[in-house]
């Protein structure tokens, strides 16, 4: 069946944003997309970013979504240490933009928030989550706070540099202690999606509730890739990230990609990849 909703991705060029479009699509959604870059070739995608708030609302209000799923943001991986004020322009003035866009239209929002929020780190890009979920708080939203996501073509995260490195037979280095909720991306749509239809006020843990300790990561690497890489464990205090995922699980979330076969298919892709 059809789903009756028209749909609206923030941040759709992004890594969640053409997983996400895509997953819609295959259910029979009307996707619609904005995002800061170019989005050639995308159907229904404009180059609106969610600074430009009277173009934004524009957009909005001329289209009439039922619900938006705000992905667009600066995140620490990509940025890394950019100025303060450039975070906070981003992530938290334009997630006002978008909140103030739709309820313009009456939308639901789903705002992808970071499980980083849960920790006390003073990085800019944690800071201004933070504050954007405040006001997502304050809008009625729904906040997504989504663990340790990872699918083909993410970039350089802890499990794709031990994948590259795994493939050149080099060793791997972890941090004793640290455990870690790894979710794969497909599973992070699903859970937009539940939460685009179901979602209540409030914030939801985005995970499959397992936690991998970092060190049984880069073993199921080497496994997976046959690699001859040995593991150094450098002494580390423990660290304990893992969702809580049963407010998810009453919406109908279920895991569908487990962690041996998302790292099969990751390490499938970079076989691909590095071969040509």
């Amino acid at each position: 069946m059809v789903s009756p909703l028209k749909v609206l991705v923030t941040g759709v060029t992004g890594f969640i944003g053409r997983r996400l479009r895509k997953y819609l699509e295959d259910k029979g959604v009307a996707v619609y997309g904005i995002s800061r870059s170019k989005a050639e070739g995308l159907e229904n995608c404009y180059q609106i970013s969610v600074v430009e708030r009277e173009k934004l609302v524009d957009f909005v209000k001329a289209e009439g979504f039922d619900a938006v799923i705000h992905l667009a943001a600066l995140t620490k991986r990509r940025y890394g240490n950019i100025p303060k004020e450039e975070y906070f322009k981003v992530n938290v003035e334009g997630t006002k933009n978008v909140l103030e866009a739709a309820e313009q239209v009456g939308a639901r929002v789903v705002f992808a928030s970071t499980s980083g929020v849960y920790t006390s780190a003073k990085h800019p890009y944690f800071e201004s989550k933070r504050a954007a979920e405040k006001l997502c708080e304050e809008h009625g939203a729904t906040i997504a706070r989504i663990f340790n996501v990872y699918g083909e073509g993410k970039g350089k995260d802890v499990l794709e540099i031990f994948i590259l490195k795994a493939l050149s037979n080099e060793p791997l280095t972890v941090n004793a202690n640290q455990v870690r909720d790894f979710i794969y991306v497909d599973d992070v749509c699903q859970a937009l999606w539940l939460l685009a239809e179901k979602g209540e006020a409030g914030a939801y843990d985005v995970g499959t509730g397992i936690g991998t300790p970092i060190e049984e990561l880069a073993k199921l690497i080497i496994k997976l890739t046959g690699s001859s890489s040995s593991i150094a464990v450098n002494p580390s205090p423990p660290t304990v990230s893992v969702a809580d995922v049963s407010k998810l699980k009453e919406l109908g979330f279920e895991v569908t990609v487990p962690l041996e076969e998302g790292v099969r298919r990751v390490v499938e892709y970079y076989k691909e990849k590095l071969s040509k």
